[in-house]
């Protein structure tokens, strides 16, 4: 599920990601942070932060890694995009950054 929210500062975002109990798995243009619903590391949140620019908005992107897929090839038969959990998770992650 994509969604877009105000810019959010790079640093701040970080440390409430991680405080969130979020594994920062790339930092770059765009940060990509992923969190298990338990102790195993599947099934899990995979997000994924981007923004054009300095000034614009900042793009949110989760979806559910369910299963480590077998081949690179086959990452879409793996995750959902579209769900009320992931509806919930977003919705709670856009306060999150927007308060901090």
């Amino acid at each position: 599920m994509k969604t877009t929210i105000p810019r959010i500062q790079r640093v701040n975002s970080l440390n409430v990601l991680r405080k969130d109990g979020y594994w920062i798995t790339k930092e770059g243009k765009e940060i990509v942070a992923t969190k298990p619903f338990g102790k195993k590391k599947y099934p899990r949140f995979h997000l994924k932060i981007s923004g054009e620019n300095e000034k614009g908005p900042s793009h949110l992107d989760l979806h559910v890694d369910w299963e480590r897929p077998k081949h690179s090839q086959y990452w879409g038969k793996c995750a959902t995009e579209e769900d009320d959990t992931i509806s919930q998770e977003i919705e709670r992650l856009k306060g999150l950054l927007s308060n901090s």
